[in-house]
C-alpha cells in the first residue's frame, strides 16, 4: 500500500496538475487565435485602401495551430500537445515563484515559425521555416517568451506577465515587425550551379534549391533543451 500511496501522490502532483495545465493551455491557445484573427483584420481593414495586391489575412489551421499572413511572410503558431516543465537548473527556479508552488513550473508551449507565402503558395516543400520564438504558459496564465533573437527582451518575467489579450497583441505586433524586416537572401551562386532535366521540367513545385530568410535558428531546431 505504500507503494501505492507514492504512485497515488505523483498522480496527484504530476499527471493531474499536467492535465488542468493542458486544459487551461486549450483555452489559451483559442483565445490567442481569437486575438490574432482580430489583430489581422483590423490591419486589413486599415490597408485595403492603400494597395489591394498585399495579402493579408488569417487561417484557422486546427485546434493547435493558425497563421497569419502579411505580405509575403507567414507566421505559424502551434500549441505542443504535451506540457512542458521548466529544467531544474533553470534559474527560475533560483526564484520564488517556482519554490513556493513548483507546480507553476508546467506550461504549454506555443512555437511560432517564419515561413514565406510562396513557400505554401508553391508548394516548396524544400523552404526552410525559422523559430522565431516559444511562448511558455502556466496554468496561473503567466507567461514568457523565450528566443534567441532579442524579442524574449520586450517579455521577460514569468512571474509577473499575464498572457492578456493586450499583451498577445504585443507580442504579435513585435513577432510581424521583427519578421518583416528581414529580407530574403540571394543563395551562394555555388549552390545553385547545376539542376537536373527532371527538376528543369518541374520548377515551379519541386526544384532542390532551398528558399530560406536570413533569421535566427532553423525549424529543425525547434526541439531545443530547455524543456523537459
Amino acid at each position: 500500500m505504500k507503494e501505492f500511496e507514492k504512485i497515488t501522490n505523483l498522480l496527484r502532483t504530476k499527471a493531474s496538475v499536467k492535465q488542468d495545465v493542458f486544459e487551461h493551455g486549450k483555452t489559451v491557445f483559442t483565445e490567442f487565435k481569437n486575438t490574432a484573427k482580430e489583430y489581422i483584420e483590423k490591419l486589413a481593414a486599415s490597408y485595403k485602401g492603400i494597395d489591394s495586391r498585399v495579402k493579408i489575412d488569417f487561417e484557422d489551421v486546427s485546434a493547435q495551430e493558425f497563421r497569419i499572413i502579411v505580405g509575403g511572410d507567414v507566421l505559424l503558431f502551434h500549441m505542443h500537445t504535451n506540457v512542458f516543465q521548466f529544467d531544474k537548473s533553470h534559474y527560475y527556479w533560483q526564484q520564488g515563484y517556482f519554490k513556493d508552488d513548483p507546480t507553476r513550473s508546467y506550461g504549454v508551449m506555443i512555437r511560432v515559425y517564419n515561413f514565406l507565402n510562396d513557400s505554401f503558395l508553391m508548394d516548396r516543400e524544400n523552404d526552410l521555416g525559422y523559430l522565431l520564438g516559444r511562448i511558455f504558459v502556466n496554468r496561473e496564465n503567466n507567461f514568457v517568451l523565450e528566443s534567441k533573437l532579442k524579442l524574449n527582451t520586450h517579455f521577460p518575467y514569468l512571474n509577473r506577465q499575464s498572457f492578456t489579450e493586450e499583451l498577445q497583441n504585443q507580442i504579435i505586433n513585435c513577432l510581424l515587425v521583427f519578421s518583416m524586416e528581414f529580407e530574403l537572401n540571394i543563395p551562394p551562386f555555388t549552390s545553385v550551379q547545376t539542376v537536373s532535366v527532371r527538376q528543369a521540367q518541374d520548377f515551379k513545385n519541386k526544384i532542390k534549391l532551398v528558399t530560406a530568410k536570413r533569421l535566427g535558428f532553423q525549424f529543425e531546431d525547434s526541439d531545443g533543451n530547455d524543456f523537459e
